[in-house]
């Protein structure tokens, strides 16, 4: 009878530890179930951002100025890091990144770190063999110029995060940059994806190509003839640009600039033909002829004497060459760019109209081209 008490009373703690135990699975399953499966999505769930492939950048024909292509990047989560020295010291020589360096990234607070940003593909490929705890690699959106520093001073710049900094780059950014997404899914210790976990994803959009009026092989060609003529003529730089005059497209637009130091010929750093200021010079005695001869101020037909020095004001102007008095007639004023003819056709029109058809031209404002920096 003893034995039998004592098997019941056995069966009956056991009954209860089992009673609790399935309780307590009721508890957690029913009650607490969002809790503790948030804690487990805390410990396997990642996010991660899907950059937006950036929008090409094409001439009038449609070949490629800047594109975008697809480049590792290498991160780290460092609470995942069980020996922070010997991963630097594996992952330095592949990154070229001193070993100090990658330990400290290592070492620091939280649970995402970028170790090197679009990394070539032979780097990409031997952090992935090292199979390091950890350290994995996501897709970012590189940019990429096939002709290399072809209109460079147009086309601008973006940043490392894609982001246009300068150029057409900047000015259509809004354009061009399109819309990042994002993707959660649950990993390992070495951020491989758990095949049982859930995948959510957010597609990114791709941004929006840009198609200019610029001719590639006329860009080229007008930078290689320009190049030539600045170091022919030892000049600090120039500006070429050829467009259509029918339609006013920019076919080529040329910024170069001497280094003074070496010599070189390079790109300049801006867009020189549209943010720089520049006195009119001779250009501008066609405003002053168009203006005359529109306003029947003179005739195409008419004669001046014009000598090669003439006194307005309290200066005295001169001609490029020295001459004796000649007659001249409009056609002539303009063949020989002549200053004083110039000046004295300007006196005819008269300073009031003269200053109304250099507005109508549009001397004093805005080209309008809305290019970062127009002046």
């Amino acid at each position: 009878m003893p034995d039998a008490k004592r098997f019941l009373v056995v069966g009956g703690v056991l009954l209860l530890l089992l009673c609790a135990i399935i309780g307590k699975l009721v508890f957690i399953q029913a009650v607490q179930h969002d809790r503790f499966a948030a804690y487990a999505q805390g410990q396997t769930r990642r996010t991660f951002e899907l950059a937006a492939m950036r929008g090409s950048i094409l001439d009038r024909n449609g070949r490629d100025l800047a594109l975008s292509i697809e480049k590792a990047t290498i991160f780290a989560d460092p609470s995942m890091i069980e020996d922070p020295l010997r991963a630097a010291k594996v992952l330095s020589p592949v990154l070229n990144i001193p070993v100090k360096t990658l330990q400290a990234k290592l070492t620091q607070p939280g649970r995402f770190v970028y170790l090197a940003r679009k990394v070539d593909d032979a780097a990409a490929k031997q952090v992935k063999a090292a199979k390091l705890p950890g350290i994995a690699t996501i897709k970012e959106s590189a940019r990429l110029r096939p002709s290399a520093e072809l209109a460079t001073p147009i086309l601008g710049k973006v940043g490392l995060d894609n982001e246009g900094l300068a150029g057409l780059e900047h000015q259509y950014e809004s354009s061009l940059k399109g819309t990042p997404g994002s993707v959660q899914f649950d990993a390992d210790g070495q951020l491989r994806r758990i095949a049982t976990g859930e995948a959510i994803v957010n597609p990114s959009r791709a941004g929006k190509d840009l198609v200019l009026t610029l001719d590639r092989g006329l860009q080229y060609e007008a930078e290689r003839v320009l190049r030539e003529q600045i170091l022919s003529t030892h000049a600090k730089g120039g500006i070429a640009l050829v467009m259509d005059t029918k339609s006013g497209d920019v076919l080529a637009m040329a910024n170069l600039t001497t280094d003074p130091k070496t010599g070189d010929v390079n790109q300049a750093a801006r867009n020189m033909a549209v943010t720089d200021v520049y006195e009119p010079g001779s250009v501008n005695k066609l405003i002053t002829m168009a203006g005359a001869l529109e306003d029947g101020a003179v005739r195409a037909n008419d004669n001046y004497a014009v000598p090669d020095r003439l006194k307005v004001g309290n200066h005295v102007f001169s001609d490029h060459d020295p001459h004796a008095t000649m007659s001249m007639s409009p056609t002539d004023i303009m063949r020989e760019s002549s200053n004083i003819g110039s000046i004295m056709i300007a006196q005819k029109l008269g300073k009031d109209r003269l200053a109304d058809y250099l507005t109508s031209f549009g001397f004093g404002v805005k080209p309008g081209t809305g290019f970062p920096g127009e002046s």
